[in-house]
């Protein structure tokens, strides 16, 4: 169907038609401009020449800054670290401790069991 056929295109044109005149000019974009990255070479540019001026190069080429290291990350306590291991093994332990002790609950009450059941 064609949007002209929508009951609602008259309403979409509506709000699509600018506010302002069409003779008053749109008011100016504050620019900002973002500072320069250091990047790497890109996916398929010739490393070898580091100039950056090589046969290749764009016209307006940005040259090459060799990367920065990278400050290394915080640590939010979910790595794969000794300590995270070893609490995951103390709550693994913790749960088989807990579903041990309710079968053994359930073997020694196993006759009140099947009698609340009315199974016996």
């Amino acid at each position: 169907m064609a949007l002209e056929q929508l009951p609602e295109w008259p309403t979409i044109q509506e709000k699509l038609k600018p506010a302002s005149k069409p003779d008053a000019a749109p008011p100016p974009l504050e620019s900002k401009k973002a500072p320069p990255m250091a990047t790497g070479p890109a996916l398929f540019e010739d490393t070898g020449n580091q100039s950056g001026a090589g046969i290749n190069a764009p016209v307006n080429s940005v040259p090459q800054v060799a990367p920065q290291a990278a400050p290394a990350p915080a640590s939010d306590g979910g790595g794969s670290g000794i300590l995270s291991k070893l609490l995951v093994s103390m709550a693994v332990l913790f749960f088989l401790a807990a579903v041990g002790l309710v079968v053994f609950m359930l073997y020694i009450k196993w006759d009140q069991v099947l009698e609340a059941l009315g199974l016996q």
